[in-house]
């Protein structure tokens, strides 16, 4: 097992790791079973409405796939969102909406260094894109999180916390 901390996040980025796993815990047998494995920079997860599904945010490979908890899809993936300018990072689902917020880095050719928030629906339709270079400069921007019209926006790279009206 490949255990990387947050500061190595380059150079899992470097080697393409494809190290990242999903897993479920149930409380009360205490079990963890894996549900999917070889995953590229697993950066984010977040559940989408009613919990029949939960989102995967993909850095190295560019997506976010959606893996199906329960109903007639359990157990299986589908992509969702797939970018070829952009790196998703944390996801964040926003209220019961069925929408959610994603950080994510557009790449450029040197370095992935233009930090913006996506808001996309539970289709991976983009409903909106904040650019936040002028206020960010080119920090590598690992969290957007809605919260009561305020946006939360964290880095692990950077020592601060943003917070932008909507």
């Amino acid at each position: 097992m490949l255990v990387m901390q947050c500061s190595e996040v380059f150079i899992a980025v470097g080697v393409k790791d494809a190290s990242g796993r999903l897993f479920k815990y149930d409380p009360v047998t205490k079990a963890v079973t894996v549900l999917m494995e070889g995953l590229s920079g697993a950066a984010g997860c977040a559940g989408a409405q009613m919990v029949h599904s939960c989102w995967l945010a993909k850095f190295i490979k560019s997506n976010i796939k959606r893996y199906w908890i329960k109903g007639p899809k359990a157990g299986s993936t589908d992509d969702i969102f797939s970018s070829s300018v952009s790196n998703p990072d944390n996801i964040r689902r926003i209220g019961s909406t069925g929408n959610f917020w994603v950080a994510s880095v557009i790449n450029k050719v040197v370095v992935p260094t233009d930090p913006s928030a996506v808001k996309i629906d539970s289709n991976g339709k983009v409903l909106q894109t904040i650019f936040l270079k002028n206020e960010f400069g080119n920090t590598l921007l690992s969290e957007a999180n809605e919260v009561d019209g305020k946006l939360y926006i964290g880095t692990l790279t950077g020592p601060f916390a943003g917070v932008m009206k909507l």
